[in-house]
């Protein structure tokens, strides 16, 4: 302080900025300006410990992008809060042709992935289980399971549902997945194994004869894991084991019809890389087209100013959920209201 000797005597703590809450889970920090607020893994329940065997710590960010969408930043959310729009959305999942984007026939409907939510106290997550007709909610999620038209060579099926998101979305799939992928495609299936469980156990053998620590994550582990979970109030994890999606919504200039919508893409690294520091810069843009993001995000991006205007409409009175996958858009907005209109 210049010229401290002309104040009244003030102790450096007194002089110093307010302190804030600051605490780290998975190679993430979070920032908390209530100081009355819980710790964050209490917080984060039950979260942290479903998590843990997937290791995200680390994990490094392959890459992030964030853009600017016209609409509010938790209908940015509940775009990826549930999997159920995905037959409408990206019919294209389905196919072995990922550009062919027409609109789902009857039977690829009857295939598509039924994806029941699960609701906890303030977060909440969907597990995408296979057909409807067939998936058991206390099944859980089968990594070994993939999105395919049911009537191709099951190895190519699997193959190309891996490299298209490694190649289109860039995350939850990595280059060493797309590897194991393309050796698929011409191996002999052992007895008794699907292509998708052969597809894990290449995989496997791949990541760890590459130096990469790939605990076994059982059955159970994987089923309380699901597919995407809401970290309330602004995040959603897709968890992967090698690799997983990080999405967060913020609201921009104080208008309701506005947010940033931040991508983060994070890859596994080898052991002996953990101590080894990575330089890494985010891309922001003001219209997702020119954010080169791929087929699936611009489908999901391409929606978001539509749904804003059909809210704003003087008809619309209001969602009608699914009560089975679309349970986690309902309990984010209901701890929302809490936290808006508790005193």
């Amino acid at each position: 302080m210049l010229d401290r000797e002309e104040f009244v005597p003030r102790s450096d703590d007194d002089l110093g900025l307010g302190k804030v809450r600051a605490e780290q889970w998975a190679g993430f920090v979070f920032i908390n300006m209530d100081p009355e607020a819980k710790p964050l893994l209490e917080y984060l329940d039950p979260i942290a410990r479903i998590f843990e065997p997937f290791q995200i710590e680390n994990f490094r960010i392959r890459w992030g992008k964030g853009v600017v969408m016209e609409c509010n930043w938790k209908t940015a959310l509940d775009a990826f809060l549930e999997a159920y729009h995905v037959a409408g959305t990206h019919p294209q999942l389905f196919r072995l042709d990922r550009t062919n984007d027409k609109i789902a026939s009857l039977r690829e409907l009857d295939i598509r992935p039924w994806a029941p939510t699960t609701v906890y106290e303030r977060h909440a997550h969907y597990s995408a289980l296979g057909p409807k007709s067939s998936a058991s909610k206390d099944a859980g999620k089968d990594p070994s399971k993939r999105s395919g038209d049911g009537k191709s060579d099951e190895r190519l099926s699997v193959a190309n549902a891996v490299q298209y998101l490694h190649e289109d979305m860039g995350g939850l799939e990595n280059e060493r997945s797309w590897r194991a992928a393309e050796a698929l495609k011409t191996s002999e299936v052992p007895e008794g194994m699907s292509a998708g469980q052969y597809f894990l156990q290449l995989y496997r053998e791949l990541s760890i004869a590459e130096g990469y620590d790939w605990p076994v994550i059982t059955p159970e582990q994987w089923t309380e894991a699901g597919s995407a979970w809401n970290v309330f109030p602004n995040s959603i994890i897709l968890p992967g084991q090698g690799s997983v999606f990080w999405y967060r919504s913020r609201p921009v200039d104080n208008d309701p019809n506005k947010c940033l919508f931040e991508v983060f893409s994070l890859d596994q690294i080898p052991v002996a890389d953990y101590d080894k520091k990575r330089e890494f810069t985010p891309e922001y843009f003001d219209d997702y087209r020119d954010a080169d993001m791929g087929q699936v995000f611009n489908q999901d991006f391409a929606n978001m100013k539509e749904v804003t205007v059909g809210m704003h409409s003087p008809s619309f009175d209001g969602h009608r959920l699914s009560e089975e996958q679309e349970m986690t858009i309902w309990n984010h907005h209901r701890v929302a209201d809490r936290y808006i209109w508790t005193d």
